[in-house]
């Protein structure tokens, strides 16, 4: 393997993962920014405490420090602390912005898809008729349930009842027809 093809690999590898690696680096990065504030305000008040006594020593009536020298004399404890805080809440921001743009993208191909969908059944609606379609359907069906026998988990829901197959989830349950068609209006009528 040649050293492009590493770098390649490499670059479709992070690309593919980049809102997990991302997240992952958050995480991190918010872990070690509390560390480093603990570590900061540690050595921030051992400097202020010296600086105090630097100040009793040196005069006889010390005046209190004001909050700017305090400032002054702290701040660069916390650099370490700030700037992972700024690491993770950038990795934050570029994670959602990814899984946003990707989110789109497949909603966008799944809209696509539907409608090639639609328009491939009403073709085939309008070559075959609705009566041949109906039996393409069936069939379909068919061949889909011999393909999954009932091998699986039942769900029992009440008497005078026949077996059913639900192909999105592979399971198989027992209903009948008005329970069918009164869970199909519902549907039908939520997605209005």
């Amino acid at each position: 393997m040649d050293f492009s093809t590493i770098v390649t690999k490499t670059s479709q590898i992070l690309s593919d993962n980049a809102p997990t690696i991302l997240s992952g680096i958050a995480a991190t990065t918010t872990v070690a920014t509390a560390i480093f504030s603990a570590q900061g305000s540690f050595k921030a008040s051992k400097i202020l405490a010296s600086e105090e006594r630097r100040r009793e020593l040196e005069t006889v009536k010390p005046e209190p420090l004001t909050t700017k020298e305090k400032i002054e004399l702290v701040w660069p404890c916390y650099v370490p602390a700030a700037t992972t805080g700024v690491v993770s809440v950038t990795c934050i921001v570029l994670a959602n912005r990814i899984g946003s743009r990707r989110a789109a993208a497949m909603a966008a191909a799944y809209a696509m898809s539907r409608d090639a969908f639609a328009e491939y059944k009403d073709k085939v609606v309008e070559k075959l008729g609705e009566r041949k379609e109906s039996k393409l359907r069936d069939e379909l069906a068919e061949d889909q349930i011999r393909r999954n026998p009932n091998t699986r988990e039942i769900i029992i829901s009440g008497p005078n009842e026949v077996m059913c197959y639900d192909s999105i989830t592979g399971r198989y349950f027992k209903s009948n027809v008005e329970s069918l068609r009164k869970a199909e209006n519902d549907i039908n009528i939520q997605r209005r």
